[in-house]
């Protein structure tokens, strides 16, 4: 299938794709956090890993030790939360240690090859921080469409009107995604017409 010009496939977008099981699984705001949490701390873990690694050692070994650090880090994660909140870690534990190997991490993960890309380091924490946000609007909004309330707390809440009530389950998720993206398009339209 040919690709088409018209549809530009920044990383950005492509970080978003990478990024759907952790939207799918954020179906409240705590389970947002849990999972945003995840995502900022592996994909710093992974980014500093492979920023810090000399750059004498191979590429491909160092994509390895950085997302075997990643693993590391979501099981330290993974910890912390079933000792904080364990119903929520029983909630979320099956996506929590899916988080070392999406897209997103694993392109973190990569060693940068010359000074020009190891001084622009930063960049990956405040993308890791990016998405992080993103996973965590997105549970917010998924249990405000789902329930008409949001609960910090996780614990179910009655008094709101439901919107959308299936935007708890998977499809939620997606259409979610597909306002966003409908969204940023018309932005990014918008404002690339008034630059002309």
């Amino acid at each position: 299938m040919k690709h088409d010009e018209r549809i530009p496939l920044s990383g950005s977008w492509l970080a978003f794709a990478g990024l759907v099981p952790l939207f799918v699984a954020a179906t409240d705001l705590a389970t947002g956090f849990a999972m945003a949490g995840a995502c900022l701390v592996v994909h710093s873990t992974c980014a500093a890993i492979a920023l810090f690694l000399p750059q004498s050692q191979a590429r491909a070994r160092g994509f390895a030790v950085s997302l075997l650090g990643g693993a590391v880090a979501v099981g330290l994660y993974s910890s912390v939360v079933r000792a904080l909140d364990p119903l929520l870690f029983e909630r979320a534990f099956s996506r929590l240690f899916l988080v070392a190997f999406l897209a997103p991490v694993m392109r973190a993960s990569v060693p940068p090859e010359g000074e020009a890309e190891r001084g622009r380091g930063w960049e990956n924490v405040l993308r890791g921080l990016g998405l992080s946000l993103a996973i965590a609007v997105a549970g917010f909004f998924r249990e405000l469409l789902a329930t008409g309330a949001v609960s910090v707390t996780g614990a179910p809440v009655s008094q709101g009107v439901s919107l959308l009530p299936f935007a708890s389950h998977p499809a939620g998720a997606f259409l979610l995604l597909a306002f966003a993206a409908a969204g940023a398009k018309a932005f990014t339209g918008t404002m690339g017409r008034n630059n002309r």
